[in-house]
């Protein structure tokens, strides 16, 4: 027996030629059961924005103090600015100030930065000074609705003035003096 390699290479392609349109028949005579239906449904996206306010331009510089001579008989007087803005639909109730981090009861000192020496000073809510700002519905600030501090983002911070004063005639030495005071937004 031959084996004849053209007999051999006929059929295979005979049987390839057969089965290739077979499958070719299949796939135009059968529905494409791939679309055969649809379904929808919803999908449902949430979000929460959250009631907050943030305070910034948190440095007062109350200048140079000059015991001897232009502060002996006359307080340092100086005025700031702190910035509030709150998430837009939040009302702040009030802006407390704490008595800071080298207070004697309710006394506002600031420390020398390389010693023990403390320099009294004192914040306020009105250019008059005769307002301590502190903390509580007494002492804190309460924003005057009119202005509201309800910002929109967009639109920026609400400048608040914060007024500050250095008693006149204090013995202390030279050198540089600071206090840290935390400032509460109540909404």
């Amino acid at each position: 027996m031959q084996f004849s390699f053209n007999k051999f290479f006929r059929l295979d392609k005979k049987l390839i030629l057969s089965k290739f349109s077979d499958l070719f028949l299949t796939i135009v005579t059968t529905e494409n059961p791939a679309i055969a239906a649809t379904a929808t449904g919803n999908l449902t996206v949430n979000a929460n924005v959250v009631a907050n306010c943030q305070v910034t331009n948190l440095t007062i510089n109350l200048g140079n103090y000059d015991p001897l001579v232009s502060n002996a008989l006359t307080p340092l007087d100086q005025q700031g600015a702190l910035s509030i803005k709150c998430t837009k639909g939040v009302q702040a109730t009030s802006i407390d100030l704490n008595a800071g981090s080298n207070s004697s009861g309710t006394t506002r000192r600031m420390k020398i930065t390389s010693g023990t020496d403390l320099l009294q000073y004192e914040l306020y809510k009105n250019s008059g000074r005769s307002s301590i700002w502190g903390s509580g519905s007494v002492s804190g600030v309460v924003p005057d609705v009119s202005t509201s501090y309800t910002t929109d983002l967009k639109a920026g911070s609400q400048p608040i003035n914060i007024y500050g004063r250095v008693p006149a005639g204090q013995d202390i030495s030279i050198g540089s003096y600071t206090d840290t005071v935390t400032i509460t937004i109540n909404y």
